[in-house]
């Protein structure tokens, strides 16, 4: 746990300024029709559902060990809400992270450590909040700027917010790629539903993997509430 709070340390000395992503070129006629059909459908196969994870989650960064990992369960309720609750030895609570909309709460309670939205506008480089939003709350969210054909298929560029990226279906999976003024972070996707996700914030040099274990559907709303 020291050397997971220690990493959090490193992102938020190592914050800099990002280049601004680059648009890529508009596209029109046939091609530009095809792009939205197939991207509607990926956005269709991927879209969120209201349910309960049980997962197995391992964070590490470059130049250290094994920085956290653990069991736990992840509640989500598109597109706002979710939950995840990491459990230490002894069955304790080693995380809890609260997410409604633009608010959210980063605890590690054994610690005292607090992190929230009231204390800055943006999640630190290190807390996964960007995440797990983007990859259990709204993956494929982004207003359409352009698709080409790249070796593995259709390449999606999309504008989300201040942000630029970049889509691939890659057999059953997703390979994401966001540029924003907060840096580089890239996501991939083995599946639908409970699956394996692989996330990386490149200047924070923090890589965070979820394997899913079981999905159970509905959630109840006090997985939400602040304990």
């Amino acid at each position: 746990m020291r050397r997971w709070l220690l990493v959090v340390g490193v992102a938020l000395s190592n914050l800099g300024c990002a280049s601004q992503p680059t648009p890529a070129p508009a596209m029109s006629g046939e091609a530009w029709r095809e792009a939205q059909r197939e991207l509607a459908a990926l956005q269709s196969d991927f879209a969120p559902t209201a349910g309960t994870l049980r997962v197995r989650v391992r964070m590490t960064a470059t130049g250290h060990d094994v920085v956290m990992s653990g069991r736990g369960a992840i509640a989500q309720r598109p597109p706002n809400d979710l939950r995840m609750v990491l459990l230490g030895p002894g069955g304790m609570t080693a995380l809890d992270l609260l997410v409604r909309g633009d608010q959210w709460r980063f605890a590690i309670p054994a610690r005292d450590q607090l992190w929230t939205s009231e204390q800055t506008s943006k999640p630190p480089r290190g807390l996964p909040v960007s995440f797990l939003r983007w990859w259990l709350l709204q993956p494929l969210s982004g207003r359409l700027l352009s698709a080409h054909q790249g070796p593995g298929g259709t390449v999606f560029v999309l504008r989300e917010g201040d942000a630029t990226v970049r889509v691939q279906h890659r057999g059953d999976g997703l390979r994401m790629d966001r540029k924003s003024p907060s840096g580089t972070e890239r996501m991939e996707v083995s599946g639908t539903g409970c699956s394996h996700a692989v996330y990386e914030h490149v200047e924070g040099r923090i890589r965070v993997a979820v394997q899913c274990e079981e999905a159970v559907e509905g959630v109840e709303e006090r997985a939400f509430e602040a304990r």
